[in-house]
């Protein structure tokens, strides 16, 4: 099975008149690229309909098929290796509850090239500003042509996109109307459903509110199947609840048998989905409470959320935090040791150093938990209160204690607690 690559996609896409240039902007310029991709979606646009995008994109004879899903303020892109004939499961098993069977088949095939700055602040990249020249194909035949200039935040700089926006702005660019490339070649707008007016029929009220659900629930789908954001799960378990309320509430209005075979099936949805997210909303509780505890407090709670993890498949640890996570009993024994020494300061922890993502991985490994590690930046844990991102803490006086390697220390305490 192929490796999945995830990316939180943060940007500005901007309309340029003709002739337009990029103006001096701080930092390296872009090669410039040819992509060709080609965009597949059902008859009746089931998934554009959703906000989603699936493209197998070609540059120098590799290919890659991408899928992008619609979030709060950014978009969430998949990406697997992949032969023309289909989407790989890995992604094709995301969009079964928006496509229920209907065919995917080819939608758009564009021709973009691009080239553009990757924009530098005090010496770190922010962001790709990009100029991409647009031709949307018809077969051979070049049926529109048209230019884009995408924004496009890397990881940190998403603060960085209103001040471009405003760079970009003075020198001509103009907002766009945010529709992807595809949605534009293929014609697609967007459709927000009318809200009845007070005085229609009551009916015309319902039929409204259950289409608002059911389009909330397959927005939510895909997430709730990828598993990585338990937001998703949330809202998907949410959108069930009120459908089943509205066909409560609606009842004298709808076909009995209709409504309650339908209401039955949304019970069997949210208690598959009830206990994912009971556990989920616990856990993200939970680690919030551990995080204020010290001492034996934080290390029994911390096998308390071990347990709990060994009810789940994946977990998402942080990984651009690096420290040296040190036992306890070993600090102890090498505190006795400090206080034999001269007066001073002593610097005393594990040898070794790892992320958290590194170390939840080992406890795992070491209590033999079969629960993958999912690696997230800080910026996705979304913490308020800032975190060193490396804290390994050494003694350079070579009367220092010594302290074992940090895994040494983890088996340990895990034989300690009766892991």
């Amino acid at each position: 099975m192929a490796t999945l690559r995830e990316t939180h996609e943060r940007e500005l896409k901007l309309t340029v008149p003709a002739g337009f240039a990029l103006p001096d902007l701080p930092g390296e310029p872009l090669g410039p690229k040819t992509l060709t991709s080609t965009y597949h979606d059902t008859a009746d646009r089931a998934l554009a309909r959703a906000g989603i995008t699936l493209r197998r994109r070609v540059e120098n004879r590799r290919g890659l098929w991408q899928l992008k899903l619609p979030g709060e303020g950014e978009r969430l892109e998949l990406e697997v290796p992949g032969p023309p004939a289909g989407p790989p499961d890995e992604l094709a098993s995301l969009l079964t509850g928006i496509l229920r069977g209907r065919a995917l088949e080819p939608a758009a095939v564009l021709r973009t090239r691009r080239a553009g700055v990757r924009v530098q602040e005090n010496g770190r990249a922010v962001a790709d500003v990009t100029v991409d020249n647009v031709a949307v194909l018809d077969g051979r035949r070049v049926r529109e042509r048209f230019v884009e200039l995408e924004v496009e935040a890397l990881d940190g700089g998403a603060d960085s996109l209103p001040g471009l926006g405003r760079v970009l702005a003075a020198a001509g660019a103009v907002p766009g109307d945010g529709r992807p490339k595809a949605f534009r070649a293929m014609g697609f707008f967007p459709v927000t459903p009318a809200v009845p007016p007070s005085w229609a029929p009551s009916l015309e009220h319902v039929r409204a509110m259950i289409a608002r659900q059911v389009a909330e629930l397959l927005a939510h789908d895909p997430g709730t199947r990828l598993g990585k954001d338990p937001e998703e799960l949330h809202q998907a378990r949410v959108a069930t609840r009120r459908l089943r309320a509205v066909l409560r509430a609606a009842r004298p209005l709808l076909d009995p048998a209709w409504t309650e075979s339908l209401r039955a099936e949304l019970s069997g949805l949210g208690g598959a989905l009830g206990p994912v997210r009971d556990l989920d909303v616990l856990l993200e509780r939970l680690r919030g409470e551990i995080e204020q505890l010290e001492g034996p407090e934080r290390r029994a709670a911390g096998r308390f959320l071990e347990l709990l993890g060994e009810e789940r498949d994946e977990a998402r640890v942080v990984d651009d935090q690096r420290g040296s996570p040190t036992y306890v009993g070993h600090l102890a024994a090498a505190t006795r040791e400090v206080l034999e020494l001269p007066q001073g300061v002593w610097h005393v922890a594990a040898d070794g150093e790892a992320t958290w993502a590194e170390f939840a991985v080992a406890i795992f490994e070491e209590a033999e938990v079969d629960c993958r590690v999912v690696p997230i930046s800080t910026e996705e844990l979304g913490r308020p209160a800032p975190r060193p991102a490396y804290s390994v803490l050494r003694s350079g006086r070579q009367d220092a204690p010594q302290l074992p390697h940090w895994r040494e220390g983890l088996r340990e305490c895990l034989a300690r607690l009766g892991a």
